[in-house]
């Protein structure tokens, strides 16, 4: 499997298209619900992409953007377009800097650069990826549930979100080959991961 897709699997079963915030964001006309519901209900990810540009282009000021491009981001990472993935990561990032899910996935994205990468392409990389776990750190210590989330549902998404980030700090540790703390981050992940996962095992064994 894709190595990309590692970075998003601890991700994959989280409810993405409820809102990040207290009222969450909404569609303004019927058009523009309708352009949003062909983005969520793609069901590849190239017609996830085209669909998510079209609603991007069409609706500029809307405020289901960051969703659009939520999807987009995980939509890029299926199709294993590192740079890709991060054009839309970034493009997310500048508009939207709290955006949680997005931090998470671009930490766990940034370190699997391409080997043709410069050593100062790849520092650059690796400094991204360390920021922007700091900061999603920060954010988790005040992550409150969130309207259309049982209790017992955020606790759970809150949970994968930190494991999908301590797999996300393995990885960044892993690339710089601080291997043993990549190790024992990688096993506690496996420890609290509900779901087995082949690329977790590949990275624990490189380590």
């Amino acid at each position: 499997p894709s190595l990309l897709l590692g970075a998003q699997e601890g991700l994959s079963e989280v409810p993405s298209n409820l809102p990040f915030t207290l009222n969450g964001p909404e569609a303004v006309t019927a058009v523009e619900l309708d352009a949003f519901g062909l983005v969520m209900e793609a069901t590849s990810p190239s017609s996830t992409i085209a669909h998510a540009e079209a609603f991007i282009s069409q609706f500029p000021d809307s405020q289901l953007l960051s969703l659009t491009r939520l999807r987009e981001l995980q939509a890029e990472i299926d199709a294993d377009s590192y740079e890709g993935t991060l054009a839309v990561g970034h493009d997310l990032l500048r508009a939207s800097p709290r955006n949680l899910e997005a931090l998470i996935l671009m930490a766990g994205v940034l370190p699997n650069f391409p080997p043709s990468y410069s050593t100062v392409r790849k520092t650059n990389a690796i400094r991204e990826a360390r920021e922007d776990i700091q900061t999603a750190n920060e954010l988790l210590q005040t992550f409150h549930p969130m309207e259309g989330f049982s209790p017992g549902d955020f606790l759970k998404y809150k949970r994968k979100l930190r494991v999908s980030l301590k797999e996300a700090a393995a990885t960044v540790d892993l690339a710089e080959g601080k291997n043993e703390r990549a190790i024992q981050e990688y096993q506690e992940v496996l420890s609290e991961n509900s779901t087995t996962s082949a690329i977790i095992y590949f990275r624990l064994g490189v380590a």
